[in-house]
């Protein structure tokens, strides 16, 4: 088929359809790079997520959830493309510079969260009442945990706010001998510059939790799978034992040196030159 707005011999549903069901497919994505994986039937039959060709980076939430009825005797296939990102995405969005034939693009809803409620409550510590309670209900669509979302949003308000933690004044403004009357401070007198604090080995630094850490979602993933939830637990592993993890290679292995670097710290025989990832 060369676009949307056509048929298909044998099958219920007109393409349109078929994309819109394909646009309520839920799924999590365990990679940061597009994954293309194969639909491909034998009719007459009903096809469902579940028909979709199994992938380790791929896992379909819901793989009874409907994309079209077969009620000819033909093969019914397609190929599909998943990628990360965030928010809504319109199909014009996803437009690239040479797009091939028979590419259908479609609007992309990448926030796990459907539903936020909250409530501020009075609480009550000890004696003193003068503290609130917050009551957060989340509901997802099954690709993300609730508690993993509310983390990871306070993690992104966090890095916004820790922007205003380390301010400061270029040039002081003073009042003008002689004027008792206040001046407003224009905008343009105040020039506030925030800089990035460097990562610095601390006390402690064993206790840093991996998911506080910036890794790509593999190796995040690599290494949750492997019990390694903290920096303490990472530098007690040798190179061959990380390579010998599950979809951890030479990429994710370059990655964790780099972030230990920043700690100062090292693999064991990383000292003894044994550093290198090639």
């Amino acid at each position: 088929m060369l676009h949307e707005f056509c048929s298909i011999p044998g099958v219920v549903e007109d393409v349109t359809d078929i994309v819109l069901n394909l646009k309520k497919l839920v799924v999590s994505l365990e990679q940061d790079e597009p994954l293309t994986v194969r639909l491909e039937v034998k009719g007459p039959c009903q096809v469902t997520a579940a028909d979709i060709a199994e992938n380790a980076n791929l896992t379909i939430i819901d793989k009874g959830a409907h994309i079209a009825h077969v009620t000819g005797n033909i093969t019914f296939g397609m190929d599909i493309t998943f990628k990360r990102g965030r928010g809504y995405q319109l199909a014009d969005q996803h437009k690239e510079s040479s797009q091939q034939i028979g590419l259908i693009l479609v609007d992309s809803q990448y926030s796990p969260v459907t539903k936020v409620m909250y409530n501020v409550e009075d609480a009550r510590v000890g004696q003193d009442i003068n503290f609130d309670k917050l009551i957060l209900q989340v509901w997802t669509n099954g690709s993300m945990d609730p508690t993993e979302c509310i983390e990871l949003a306070a993690k992104f308000l966090k890095a916004h706010i820790d922007l205003f933690t380390d301010i400061e004044l270029e040039e002081e403004i003073e009042e003008e001998e002689g004027d008792e009357d206040e001046k407003p401070v224009k905008k343009e007198d105040l020039v506030m510059v925030s800089s990035q604090k460097k990562e610095t080995p601390q006390k402690g630094h064993h206790d840093i939790l991996i998911k506080d850490l910036e890794f790509s979602v593999r190796s995040r993933n690599c290494l949750k799978k492997a019990g390694i939830n903290t920096l303490g637990d990472l530098v007690m592993k040798k190179t061959t034992e990380l390579l010998e993890i599950k979809n951890f290679g030479k990429k994710s292995l370059k990655e964790v040196r780099e972030k230990l670097a920043q700690f100062n710290l090292q693999l064991p025989g990383d000292e003894n030159g044994g550093g290198t990832d090639e």
